[in-house]
């Protein structure tokens, strides 16, 4: 079974872009992966995503699951492909982020000091 959330719903703003909001879309998802449920994230009525926002929703799930469970039961639809390359860009530097040594995250922290 699939569980559709909406961004927009779960973070009460069309503007997605605080990393506080992005937590409250984490809990919903963290809740459904527990539960072994898939989820559909609705981007459709999202006006602006940041990366803010997808690295506390999504990307510290990484830390959380196994990278399989995370790509196979959490994906996201509706959004513009600019709102769906900064998820697979989250998704890519999370699972690096979280499989890295030390001097490698802050090799990443220093290369993207904004994200």
């Amino acid at each position: 079974m699939t569980k559709n959330i909406d961004a927009k719903d779960v973070s009460e703003t069309a503007f997605c872009v605080s990393s506080v909001d992005g937590h409250k879309l984490h809990e919903v998802i963290y809740q459904q992966l527990s539960n072994e449920c898939k989820v559909n994230i609705s981007l459709a009525h999202v006006r602006r995503l940041t990366t803010a926002f997808l690295n506390s929703a999504l990307g510290q799930l990484y830390n959380e699951f196994s990278y399989d469970v995370v790509d196979s039961y959490v994906q996201f639809s509706g959004g513009s492909p600019q709102f769906l390359s900064l998820v697979d860009r989250v998704r890519k530097r999370a699972k690096a982020y979280f499989s890295a040594t030390t001097d490698t995250v802050n090799e990443i922290k220093n290369t993207y000091p904004d994200d």
